[in-house]
């Protein structure tokens, strides 16, 4: 019995101590922004229909930080080019689940 004591006291303390360190070293940061991409023509002949869609999202984003973002954290836009080209979509796509932080993704 006095084992089964010592060991959840030792486990209650190592995750006491483990939540301190983790907020004490800001990872639970709440000025980290979050990210929304958007992937769309940017470029290439549909170049005005991406900018639209950019500059839509961008406004409402921008509502949004100024009445103090999401849980007090601000929301940035990454933007991807596809050149509305199907192939190049899925790259494009792949490329943001791979090497962004975004945690949504708008367009095509």
């Amino acid at each position: 019995m006095k084992a089964k004591y010592w060991l959840f006291i030792l486990v209650v303390t190592l995750l006491l101590a483990s939540s301190i360190f983790a907020w004490r070293s800001g990872l639970f940061s709440e000025k980290e922004p979050l990210y929304v991409a958007v992937s769309g023509p940017m470029s290439g002949k549909s170049e005005a229909n991406g900018k639209a869609m950019v500059q839509g999202i961008q406004l409402y984003l921008d509502q949004i930080n100024q009445q103090g973002g999401i849980h007090g954290r601000p929301v940035e836009l990454l933007i991807f080019d596809d050149q509305n080209q199907p192939e190049l979509a899925k790259e494009v796509a792949l490329k943001i689940t791979k090497e962004s932080q975004a945690l949504a993704v708008i367009g095509s």
